[in-house]
């Protein structure tokens, strides 16, 4: 038996399309697929293969052109401000019941809220309901890469693993930054685990380091000295023991930053500073010589 449809604006699964046609083949038990495509704006999803009917095995390839990513439905019940545009390629092979799928992707315009995160490459696959892959991602602000899976079972639990790189702290606060800071890292570097049911982003832990961070207050400069290492639970960002050094300086940091506007602020600040910092905030003062603080800031954000 052959065969081919067309359809115009209809939905699948809750998915609307403008147009959806295919050309079919039905023989010894076999379906066969030809030249199947759905277009929803300017997106499109084409699909080519056969299903064995009574073992239910299929081998499909599949390609899908700029699909805008506020479409999917993941990102529109989390409300997240991700923008841009998603392709992908590969085939779907095993059963319809234990489907399994192997491909690549590709995303354009990449944009976090207000954020340009450029453009990225990757892989993605899928096996006994386990979602992995992997992609590298470059824009002005530096570059990033990550790799995990996430389980498609109850509460999609899974591990993502970031790896960052150039990040320029001074293109991604853009106007933010006060005029006395005369220089800050544009080569910060760091990792970043992020584990735990991806359904409930706000449950999700983190935890990673960051290298390189450095700024100048006019002309006296502070650097970190090792790793800055933090952790986020329960929507709390702990900063462990971070040490900033300069000519006559040694600042140690450490605390607890809450994410939302609640009153757990707890941030300690010890160390001996150089009073010539204070020529860099106002021009007019001329300050010498060394003071031991002892600071701790609690409350909440706001207040």
């Amino acid at each position: 038996v052959d065969g081919e449809f067309s359809l115009d604006k209809g939905a699948y699964r809750g998915e609307s399309f403008d147009t959806l046609r295919a050309r079919v083949k039905f023989a010894n038990k076999q379906l066969r697929l030809f030249d199947a495509e759905a277009r929803r704006g300017t997106a499109t999803a084409s699909a080519e293969g056969d299903v064995e009917l009574e073992s239910r095995r299929m081998n499909i390839a599949i390609r899908l052109n700029r699909l805008p990513l506020d479409e999917i439905p993941a990102v529109q019940q989390k409300r997240l401000p991700v923008h841009g545009l998603l392709s992908a390629a590969g085939a779907f092979v095993g059963t319809m019941d234990d489907p399994a799928f192997s491909g690549t992707v590709e995303l354009n315009g990449l944009h976090y809220d207000s954020w340009d995160l450029g453009n990225g490459k990757g892989t993605i696959e899928l096996k006994s309901g386990i979602v992995r892959g992997d992609i590298r991602i470059r824009s002005d602000y530096g570059s990033l890469a990550a790799q995990g899976y996430v389980s498609t079972g109850p509460g999609n639990p899974g591990a993502v693993h970031f790896e960052f790189e150039n990040l320029d702290v001074r293109k991604i606060a853009g106007t933010k930054i006060p005029p006395y800071l005369k220089e800050v890292s544009s080569a910060l570097k760091g990792k970043v685990e992020v584990e735990g049911k991806f359904n409930d982003l706000a449950a999700l832990r983190m935890r990673g380091e960051v290298d390189g961070a450095s700024f100048k207050i006019q002309d006296y400069e502070l650097r970190n000295a090792g790793r800055l290492q933090f952790t986020v639970v329960n929507r709390n960002l702990r900063i462990e023991s971070v040490i900033f050094e300069g000519e006559g300086t040694s600042l140690v940091l450490s605390g607890r930053i809450p994410i939302e506007e609640a009153p757990q602020l707890d941030l300690n600040l010890n160390g001996k500073v150089n009073l010539r910092v204070m020529d860099g905030i106002n021009k007019k003062l001329r300050v010498g010589g060394t003071a031991d603080l002892n600071i701790r800031a609690s409350g909440s954000l706001r207040d």
